[in-house]
C-alpha cells in the first residue's frame, strides 16, 4: 500500500499547480482522487490511471506554454522544460503502481496479465 504515495504525490502536485494558476476551486478534483485511493473497488485503478494520464498531459501543455513564454521574453528555458517534463514523466510513471499484485488484490481488479489462461 505504500506505493500509493506516488499517485497521491502526483495529485498533490496537480493541486498545487491549480492553486498557482489561481484556480483554487479545482483543488477538489485531485483531493477527491486522493480520497478515492482508499476505496477498494475494481473501477478505482482505471479512474486513477486515466486521471494521472490527463494530469501528465496538463504538465506537458503547461510546460510548452511556459517554454514559449520564456523564449518570447528572451529568458533561459531549459531548466523549466526539464522540470515540467520530469513532473509529467513522474505523473505517468505513477500509473504503474496499480499493476502490482498487492494493489490488484486490494482493488479486486481481475485484469492482471499473469492471471490470463
Amino acid at each position: 500500500m505504500w506505493r500509493l504515495i506516488f499517485p497521491a504525490l502526483s495529485f498533490v502536485l496537480m493541486a498545487a499547480h491549480a492553486m498557482f494558476h489561481g484556480m483554487p476551486e479545482l483543488i477538489a478534483i485531485p483531493a477527491a482522487l486522493i480520497v478515492l485511493l482508499a476505496v477498494p473497488h475494481w473501477l478505482i485503478p482505471k479512474v486513477e490511471m486515466f486521471s494521472l494520464i490527463l494530469c501528465g498531459g496538463e504538465w506537458i501543455r503547461s510546460g510548452v506554454e511556459l517554454v514559449m513564454m520564456r523564449l518570447t521574453w528572451g529568458q533561459p528555458w531549459h531548466l523549466a522544460a526539464c522540470i515540467m517534463a520530469g513532473v509529467a514523466v513522474f505523473t505517468w510513471l505513477s500509473c504503474l503502481v496499480f499493476y502490482s499484485a498487492r494493489l490488484a488484490n486490494y482493488y479486486g481488479s481481475g485484469c492482471r496479465c499473469d492471471k490470463m489462461h
